[in-house]
Order: structure tokens, then sequence, then C-alpha cells
């Protein structure tokens, strides 16, 4: 019990990781709960195709004149008998398979998008960092130049210029903090919950190749599935059959009644809808088919984006690396006035902009290998 306290208390103050938090929209959120309820829903309806037919009962009163009234009547029982149990069976089978598939869909869309969101908020949060380490560079150039002005080897208008964009970065910094904001409370309404996310890195750096095994192809393979159940029910010519029992009292006699009711097969409707269901099936085959060639398509075009892009990364840290240890050279030049303050500010608006692009290059990386992973089926529950 006191570790469960301890947990909850370092969450409320600390907020939870990525996955944490994923985890427990899973298991919280409304939107995944309500659609979990409509599967049960769905579920207990088709329950009620197996339950068997109400026994009718029929009971009439007469009265009978002759030289007075007489009293009579008749009670009568229609017992409803099913032929295609294990048909229908297989039906409901199918039918709940869909309802499970349709869940897993749901909830594999749930968790592309949420990895979607987070990664547009990793995003802002690096830019927001971004601006705070470039406040330091200038806190530093600012204090660097206050040193030479002193000394008589900066101009004031050096010094007014290192300041005044100090101020203009603290405006882009409340600026990037809004988008930051928002790129949060865009996760927050996607899942309805509310907590902290202390993560600040990209969820993947790798792709990796796996079978397709994707939700939705399941879905209509199981719908073919379940068209070609339908179709083989309708080849029973007579599907129920009505037993008749009816005993009726008149005055002067006593009836017994017993039989049989059922509809007669007549102008071929099973053997229609049994046509109309082989279409069915051949049409969610043809779709399977269908889908099954754009996803490998799609994959082929999704792996060689993943690929240059991580070759794009690679050489963007290498440029990265070599901007920063010359500009660190160039402080260090300036700080001797061997160097101008222009030459330091465009070095370091070439270094913001190589890690500009590095963030933007691994946010698009982020949403390729999010796209692979959700059409490969690896979100599937």
């Amino acid at each position: 019990m006191k570790k469960v306290v301890l947990i909850s208390i370092t969450v409320l103050l600390f907020g939870m990781d990525f996955y944490s938090y994923e985890k427990k929209a899973l298991q919280k959120s409304d939107f995944v709960i309500a659609k979990k309820l409509l599967q049960k829903e769905k579920l207990q309806q088709s329950s009620l195709e197996l339950l068997p037919k109400n026994i009718e009962l029929e009971a009439l009163y007469g009265a009978y004149k002759e030289s007075q009234y007489k009293n009579g009547g008749s009670v009568g029982l229609r017992i409803p008998i099913r032929l295609t149990t294990k048909k229908i069976e297989k039906i409901v089978a199918s039918k709940n398979k869909i309802a499970e598939i349709d869940t897993q869909l749901f909830i594999a869309y749930f968790k592309k998008e949420l990895q979607l969101r987070y990664i547009k908020y990793v995003y802002q949060k690096k830019l927001f960092k971004l601006i705070q380490k470039e406040k330091k560079l200038i806190k530093r150039l600012i204090a660097i130049t206050q040193k030479k002005y002193k000394n008589g080897y900066a101009t004031k208008i050096e010094l007014l210029r290192t300041k005044l964009l100090l101020k203009k970065l603290h405006k882009k910094e409340l600026e990037r903090q809004k988008k930051l904001q928002q790129a949060l409370y865009d996760i927050y309404s996607y899942t309805g919950i509310q907590e902290p996310i202390t993560s600040s890195s990209f969820l993947y750096s790798d792709v990796t190749f796996q079978k397709l095994h994707n939700a939705k192809l399941k879905l209509l393979k199981q719908k073919s599935a379940l068209f070609l159940d339908i179709a083989n029910f309708h080849t029973t010519p007579i599907q129920r059959i009505d037993f008749v029992a009816e005993y009726e009292k008149e005055p002067d006699q006593e009836i017994i009644r017993a039989g049989i009711a059922f509809a007669l097969p007549l102008f071929h409707q099973n053997q229609e809808k049994k046509r109309l269901y082989l279409l069915k099936a051949r049409r969610a085959q043809k779709e399977y088919e269908a889908l099954v060639q754009a996803l490998r398509f799609r994959l082929q075009s999704l792996y060689k984006q993943a690929q240059n892009m991580q070759k794009e990364l690679t050489l963007l840290r290498s440029i990265q690396k070599e901007q920063q240890e010359l500009l660190q050279l160039y402080l260090q030049s300036y700080a001797i006035s061997k160097t101008s303050l222009l030459d330091i500010l465009k070095l370091k608006n070439e270094l913001l902009d190589t890690q500009r692009e590095y963030y933007k290059t691994m946010m698009q990386l982020n949403r390729t290998i999010i796209q692979i992973r959700y059409i490969q089926g690896e979100y599937d529950e």
C-alpha cells in the first residue's frame, strides 16, 4: 500500500513519461472505454440471435347457442424448431470477431494519433530549449562585449545590439512557449486525460521491417468469411419448422390437432440471397488483395523516405558538431578582438538553422516510422 501511495505522489509531483501516459490513456480515456463498450454491446446483440424463439400460446373462449348458451374454447401451442443452429452460431462467431477487430483497429489508430501529437509536442519542446540555449549564448556574448567596451575595444553600438538581441529572444521564447502549450493541450484534448508528461525525447530513430499484419486487412478478411457463412446459411431451403398442437372443446365434441408449419422455398429467394452474399464475399476478398498491394507500395515508399532522412540526420550531426567547435573558436577570438560581432552572429544563426533543421528532420522521421509501424500492425492489440 505504501508503494502505491509513493508512486501516486511521484506522478503527481513530477508527472510521467510518455509510455506511462499512453498506457494510462488506453486504460482510462473515455473514448477508448466507449469503443470497448460498443464492442460489448455488439457481442450482446449477437448473442440474442442464438436465443430460441418463444413458444406461442393461443387460448380462445367460445359461447355456443342452441336452446341455451353453452361454453367452449380452444388452447393451441406453436413451438418453433430451428434447423440451422450450427450455421447461425458460425455467423454469430464471425460477427463477434469483426467487432473485436474493429476495436483493435480503433485502438491502433488511437495509439498512432497520440504518438503523432506527442512527436509534435517534443518538436516544440526542442525548439523552446533551443531558444533558451541561444539566450545563454547571447548573455555570454553580452558579458564579453561589456568587458571589451570597458577596455575600449568594443563600441556602444555592439553592446546595444547584443542587448537588443536578448530582448527579442524573450519575445521569441514567449511565442514558442505558447506553441508548446498548444501542442501539450492537443494531447490532453485527444485523450481526455490531463497529466504532466516529463518526456522530451523523440520515440524512434530506427525502423524495423516486419510482416504486414494490419487490422484493416484482418477486418476485410473476416468480412469475407462472414459473407460466406451467410451464403452457406441460405443453402438450407427450410430454415425453421413450427410444431403446432391444439386442443378444442365444443359442447358436443372434443378435437385434438397436431401438425407442422414451414415456409415453402418458392421463388428461389434463398438462392438469390446466396448469390448476393457470395458477391459480397468476392468483393471483400478483392478489396483485401487491393489493400495488400497498396500497403506494400506505401511501405516501400516510407522505408526509402526513412532511410534518406537517417542519412540527412547523420550529415546534420556532423555539420552541427563542426559549427559548434567553430563558434567556440570565434567567441575566443572575439574576446581578444580578432573577429567581429557580425561574424559571430552569422555563425550563431547558421548553427541554429542546422539545429532546427535537425529537429525538423527528426520529427519527420518519427512521423514516418509511426506510419510504418501502424501499417505493419504493430499498434494492434
